[in-house]
């Protein structure tokens, strides 16, 4: 296990609070210190037996944050503890876990921290010959040049995951509700915003185009459309992705997206007594390269809505949206 230490500065989250894209890329940072500890070179001086450049690309993530310990607590300048465990299968696949806490407080056994009231994350990484194009090369790293990272005997969970998802091209076989665009939203692939130079699009961006077009179907594809400020109150719970493919410099990306809406449970815990929980957003998305019309991204997310108390006409206005927008319930002997 490893634990880091980071200040979070205007590089990570601007002049806000830390974000799932901001997360995932720390996440992707410690797995490669982990990967090269003790070691004195980078990620990028791993090779294979054929002396051609690697690199670890995630196939499989799965964020988890509690609501009581939602990404927004962490602030520009504060600083984090974000621990890893990395192990490795069969030479080339690696099978991560991470944790986020207060300074001090990220530690215990790595097999716990999926259960613990802190954000946490699962990944799956295989390494492929770096600058492959389209096509993902599998290939194992010359083992003197990696950590002494734990060996595992047997596959990691997320390889099944993935190969389920790769078949169906879905999270799940019922996607999550009605609540879709007329037609599919289009992203066009830019460099310097998305992406540098001859380089594909690194894995956390996906989560960028998805919560921009999470935006457009809410600001611009629903009637009544929600409000601004409220769309900025959807919180992270839980997502998990599959990376099928991958998309470069003026390529065009379609999301598919389909959604639910819920009232918060009236249980709801674990928020302080300033905000108040308004509803549960839940969507699925499918990412595909508009010009291959291949799946580049099946992944499923879920957020809780959160207003301020004090903002009594916001709670009021998205209590309306929720009810106007919410999924059916289903008729017995129907599935939802």
């Amino acid at each position: 296990m490893r634990v880091e230490t980071i200040e979070l500065t205007l590089n990570h989250v601007d002049l806000g609070h830390l974000s799932e894209f901001a997360l995932m890329t720390l996440c992707g940072v410690a797995q490669c210190h982990a990967i090269t500890a003790g070691r004195n070179i980078t990620i990028r001086d791993i090779v294979d037996a054929e002396g051609r450049a690697l690199y670890p690309g995630f196939f499989w993530t799965h964020l988890k944050v509690p609501p009581a310990a939602g990404l927004a607590r962490y602030r520009v300048w504060d600083t984090v503890a974000l621990a890893v465990d990395v192990r490795l299968y069969a030479g080339l696949v690696l099978d991560s876990t991470y944790t986020l806490a207060p300074p001090g407080e990220a530690g215990g056994p790595p097999e716990r921290w999926r259960s613990s009231e802190l954000p946490s994350v699962r990944g799956g990484t295989m390494f492929v010959v770096d600058g492959a194009g389209a096509e993902s090369i599998p290939s194992a790293p010359r083992p003197t040049l990696l950590a002494e990272l734990p060996r595992s005997s047997r596959p990691p969970d997320s390889m099944d995951r993935f190969s389920n998802v790769q078949k169906i091209g879905r999270m799940n076989g019922v996607l999550a509700g009605q609540l879709a665009p007329a037609s599919p939203i289009l992203y066009p692939v830019s460099v310097g915003r998305d992406l540098v130079p001859g380089r594909a699009l690194m894995f956390a961006t996906f989560v960028k185009i998805m919560d921009w077009a999470e935006r457009r179907l809410l600001l611009d594809h629903t009637w009544p459309a929600f409000p601004a400020d409220l769309v900025d109150c959807f919180h992270v719970l839980e997502r998990e992705t599959c990376f099928i493919a991958n998309c470069y410099s003026e390529d065009v990306v379609q999301v598919d997206i389909r959604a639910s809406l819920e009232p918060a449970p009236s249980d709801a815990r674990g928020f302080s007594p300033e905000i108040v929980p308004v509803g549960i957003f839940v969507a699925d998305f499918e990412l595909f390269d508009r010009h291959r019309r291949g799946l580049l991204v099946a992944s499923r997310v879920k957020k809780v809505i959160t207003v301020p108390a004090a903002k009594k006409r916001l709670v009021q206005e998205s209590e309306r949206l929720i009810a106007r927008h919410r999924r059916p319930a289903a008729r017995p002997g129907v599935e939802a």
